[in-house]
């Protein structure tokens, strides 16, 4: 199977050492059908597909590795999953994607990257068996939605780990009385309100969202509406 170098990154949401739960979360599923990568800790879960799929014969010729070999999802282990998502630096990649492409061969547990000269690794599927992620992804439309720019999220909340806070909460509103009343709620121009506490201080910080990645203006929704 292919997959993306940049999905593999899914594996900082797996558990750094297992545990007596039953299940892999030290490592990152790989489903061969969407070339997605999947990793939980049992508390957060990241999915990452790649956003087009490479034409057969278009990646680089990796000797050793059948990247057809297509099966059923397959439970790449985190340090594997850690050293190929760096194999390739991205640079590179830039200037020739077909070296973002990670093959992996489903049936003989190999794994390669291209950069400039083939990199090959086998590895061995840890034990257990992998959290069912389509069961727990919400499906249907959302009831409101806002953008934001993931680095500002980021800095903001790491203040708050730092200032000891144990938990936040996120209150959106709506943007006005009317869409209030109206029950349709439109989250894109209202900044989200963070609030927390610390064992000393009490948290609250403002974020504003971004327009779309498509640029179009944030979209009404009716609350419950699928």
């Amino acid at each position: 199977m292919l997959t993306h170098r940049d999905c593999l990154l899914a594996i900082g949401a797996a558990q750094r050492e297992a545990r007596s739960s039953g299940f892999i979360m030290t490592g990152v599923e790989l489903d061969p059908s969407d070339g997605g990568a999947c990793a939980t800790d049992g508390h957060a879960l990241v999915r990452l597909t790649p956003l087009e799929k490479v034409a057969a014969g278009d990646e680089a010729e990796i000797p050793g590795i059948d990247a057809y070999s297509n099966g059923t999802p397959i439970v790449l282990p985190a340090d594997a999953a850690e050293r190929f998502a760096k194999a390739v630096n991205a640079a590179k990649v830039r200037h020739n994607p077909k070296l973002g492409w990670v093959q992996v061969d489903t049936k003989e547990k190999r794994i390669g990257v291209h950069d400039g000269a083939p990199l090959v690794a086998s590895f061995a599927e840890p034990a257990g068996r992998f959290p069912n992620w389509k069961r727990v992804l919400p499906d249907g439309n959302p009831d409101a939605t806002a953008w934001f720019d993931p680095a500002l999220l980021v800095r903001v909340l790491q203040i708050a780990v730092k200032a000891g806070v144990q938990s936040v909460a996120l209150n959106f509103r709506a943007d006005s009385a009317s869409d209030a009343r109206e029950g349709a709620e439109r989250f894109g121009s209202k900044p989200v309100d963070i609030l927390g506490k610390g064992e000393n201080t009490s948290f609250r910080a403002l974020c504003m969202p971004m327009f779309p990645p498509d640029g179009s203006a944030p979209k009404r929704t009716k609350r419950g509406r699928r």
